[in-house]
């Protein structure tokens, strides 16, 4: 499983340059039989335009609508629960907020999957933690995603994936947003995925970015290049072979 998807900077965002990428990640993962779910991560409220969130509902519609495909949506307040969930197929909750009980508990009440990213300082017994907060009020569709540390493959607590893994619910691993487009970077990111694969993880997120002549600066800052994905996604499965 892949979720994946661009990062927005702070200017917002133009919906046809997303989905455009949309649009290519949907074509590379179905030629290579790779589940994907699309997802943007967004700026926190503080530093993000004024309408990106609702920008980003719109954007999430129209991808899920026309390339039928799973989205996830990042929500960092309680009041995007809702609005959230009328959209998405998946509701992730940032790590920077998987502490906030309120935010994970109006996300479990809805009844759609739940997505908990967790803080790399968070212990594997408190992230098994975040799941049963979700399952206790009865909604068992969760799932961890783990972060990566300084995109350095010596970061993967292998350890603590397993004891994650065993509470039997999906694992993710987020290779991170420090994957820029050189290529000692991507190959970085690359080893990440394969030792969390290894390991025993269910699938990989990240962030992808645009590196045509003319991608929109505002989409895909920080990301795995969308043009060497599929050499990726080729390694990655004679890894993991479920």
């Amino acid at each position: 499983m892949l979720i994946a998807g661009p990062a927005l900077a702070r200017g917002g965002l133009r919906r046809g340059d997303v989905f455009s990428m949309a649009n290519t990640l949907c074509a590379q993962t179905r030629e290579l039989d790779v589940p994907w779910i699309f997802r943007i991560v967004a700026p926190s409220p503080e530093d993000r335009a004024a309408t990106a969130f609702e920008d980003m509902l719109v954007v999430a519609r129209d991808v899920h609508s026309r390339l039928r495909v799973p989205v996830a949506v990042e929500v960092h307040h309680p009041n995007d629960v809702a609005p959230a969930a009328e959209v998405a197929d998946l509701l992730q909750i940032p790590a920077a907020c998987c502490r906030d009980v309120e935010l994970v508990t109006n996300a479990a009440r809805t009844g759609r999957p739940v997505n908990i990213e967790t803080d790399p300082s968070l212990a594997p017994a408190d992230a098994v933690g975040l799941l049963e907060q979700v399952a206790g009020v009865g909604n068992w569709n969760v799932m961890l995603t783990a972060r990566g540390i300084n995109g350095e493959s010596s970061g993967i607590d292998v350890r603590g994936l397993r004891d994650m893994r065993e509470a039997g619910f999906p694992l993710v691993y987020d290779v991170g947003p420090d994957v820029a487009r050189t290529d000692s970077k991507e190959r970085a990111a690359g080893e990440l995925a394969q030792h969390a694969l290894t390991a025993g993880v269910d699938g990989i997120a990240l962030i992808v970015e645009d590196d045509g002549e003319d991608a929109d600066p505002a989409v895909g800052t920080a990301g795995y290049s969308l043009a060497a994905l599929p050499r990726l996604l080729q390694r990655l499965k004679a890894v993991h072979r479920p």
